[in-house]
């Protein structure tokens, strides 16, 4: 997925024998988010985790602001005007907010003009990120409510007001191979890179529109890629056995604190997805998904039994 986002920008074939600018600004991007990307693992498999976290935190925040710059047309501007069949095209806010002079520290627009500061805290906030996402129809409600629970996780690393994730991660044994965080890492940078591959495809499709020579390679391995890291339920994807059965043994306990007693109505079959809470933390999540377990309410037999 990161060797596809670095070389993305040499399938751009056009369609009217005229180059755009802003198709090799995109193709750059998405170079940018394979390099943070595969900064990221590199840290990982260095054992690193704490400032592979942060990374992957930077790359988290790259990708959404990738999608607006990418695919956002309601808060959008004219970049040509067309007339008769050529209706012209389009650009984004954030194409035009992200080639704005940064290091003059300020940015004249519709009149005034606004320090980078509070350009950032304006546009690219995460709670900004979030609504703008919603608004173009790129984020759905329940998905950003999953979306606000990765990027409190990750803040964490990116941010360490605390030693709580160095203690949980590492504990006595510094430098110690973590088989959990390793994955999570890895699952974030294919979730992210496949993510992004699929927003330029669709940038594609916009106007002006072009072709992406040898997509069918891409494609395929994006599916492979959907496949093999389904169960980590990122925003958009579904939840696992795992989840259903810890949705049962809350709603049970739920029901016993209440009423002191047993409610035997309620097991593993009885959950279904669209009524599973979303998980509160990626990484103990991720644990659990490890651990087998046999509970009041069923059992549930790991796929993935890890011995560290």
């Amino acid at each position: 997925m990161i060797a596809h986002l670095e070389v993305v920008g040499y399938r751009i074939r056009s369609l009217d024998d005229t180059s755009y600018g802003h198709h090799d600004a995109f193709a750059l991007r998405a170079k940018s988010l394979a390099s943070y990307s595969r900064g990221a693992l590199q840290l990982a498999e260095a054992g690193l985790y704490l400032p592979a976290f942060a990374v992957v935190r930077s790359a988290f925040e790259h990708h959404h602001i990738d999608k607006l710059v990418m695919l956002a047309q309601r808060d959008s501007f004219p970049a040509q005007r067309g007339s008769g069949d050529d209706a012209g095209y389009s650009l984004s806010r954030y194409y035009f907010l992200l080639n704005t002079p940064w290091d003059f520290l300020t940015y004249s627009g519709e009149g005034e003009e606004i320090s980078a500061h509070q350009l950032w805290s304006d546009w690219f906030s995460v709670s900004v990120l979030g609504t703008k996402l919603m608004e173009e129809g790129l984020l759905s409600r329940s998905q950003s409510e999953q979306w606000q629970v990765h990027y409190s996780f990750l803040s964490r690393y990116a941010h360490p007001a605390s030693s709580e994730q160095y203690e949980e991660l590492f504990g006595d044994r510094v430098g110690r191979y973590d088989h959990c965080a390793s994955e999570l890492i890895l699952l974030y940078i294919c979730y992210f890179c496949s993510a992004s591959l699929q927003d330029f495809h669709a940038m594609s499709k916009l106007p002006p529109k072009i072709r992406l020579d040898g997509w069918e390679e891409v494609a395929s391995d994006i599916d492979m890629v959907a496949k093999l890291t389904d169960y980590a339920w990122f925003p958009g994807q579904q939840p696992h056995q795992r989840d259903r059965f810890d949705e049962a043994l809350r709603r049970w306990g739920e029901v016993s604190d209440e009423t002191g007693e047993d409610d035997a109505s309620i097991t593993v079959d009885t959950i279904d997805d669209g009524h599973t809470s979303y998980y509160a933390d990626p990484l103990r999540r991720l644990r659990r998904l490890h651990e087998s377990g046999v509970d009041v309410v069923g059992a549930y037999t790991s796929p993935w039994e890890v011995v560290e």
